[in-house]
């Protein structure tokens, strides 16, 4: 129950694809985590004599948590998951640990709380994380449409940085929205036209806001510009098909 009610808490966030992402990694680290604890409680524990040995095996599956806890942000919640789900069943008390029912409940609990969280997130309280998207994908068009001629090269880096942070932000978003169920998030086709302005976005950063754009023609990717350009594409295959 202990479990349960705080899973409920960890996992819930504004958007469901921002929930679903946290309730992946917390099951996957759970997962690995406890299986870790259970594989030293069965197969290890019984062979160590000394509290040097046990250091060092604890000291191991540590640094595997650590590593992927220092990796990738978009994983690194992961591995903080498998540190604690190890140390909370193997690390409980100052004598070997013994009970296997420790690991075996902490999945059970976070089960029911991601149960309950998904549950509460799709029916009572729907939000669609393609709406802070389109915001995000909103203002970058906002800052590509902007007049920088007249600005001198201090202010166009300023504004190239500007442009990648919104990039970074709205696709950010763009993979919460991905792991939604489908009748929250658009279409596929949509999807991929949203990733390509903010691939444009980003190459063309440079060329628009930095030293560059002195000597050449200032060219502006638009959102609407993106869709327009696959719409023809679309109804085309749509038309074959």
């Amino acid at each position: 129950m202990h479990t349960c009610i705080i899973t409920c808490f960890v996992v819930s966030l504004p958007t469901m694809g921002a929930v679903l992402d946290k309730q992946r990694l917390r099951i996957f680290g759970a997962l690995i985590g406890c299986s870790m604890a259970m594989g030293l409680i069965v197969w290890v524990m019984p062979h160590l004599t000394s509290v040097a040995e046990l250091l060092i095996v604890v000291g191991i599956m540590i640094f595997i948590g650590a590593w992927v806890k220092a990796g990738d942000q978009r994983i690194s919640y992961m591995g903080l998951q498998m540190i604690i789900a190890f140390a909370l069943s193997d690390l409980v008390q100052f004598a070997p640990a013994t009970d296997l029912t420790i690991p075996r409940d902490r999945i059970i609990g976070i089960l029911i709380g991601l149960t309950i969280t998904f549950v509460v997130h799709t029916v009572f309280w729907p939000c669609s994380a393609m709406t802070g998207a389109m915001k995000k994908l909103k203002a970058l068009d906002a800052l590509l449409g902007q007049d920088v001629t007249q600005w001198n090269h201090d202010q166009r880096t300023l504004q190239a940085a500007r442009v990648q942070e919104a990039a970074s932000g709205a696709m950010s978003s763009l993979r919460s929205a991905m792991l939604e169920p489908s009748y929250m998030r658009p279409t596929q086709h949509r999807l991929r036209q949203y990733k390509v302005f903010l691939r444009r976005a980003v190459m063309n950063a440079g060329c628009l806001f930095g030293a560059t754009a002195e000597h050449q023609e200032k060219k502006v990717i638009r959102l609407d510009q993106i869709l327009k350009e696959d719409a023809p594409a679309s109804a085309q295959g749509e038309g074959q098909s």
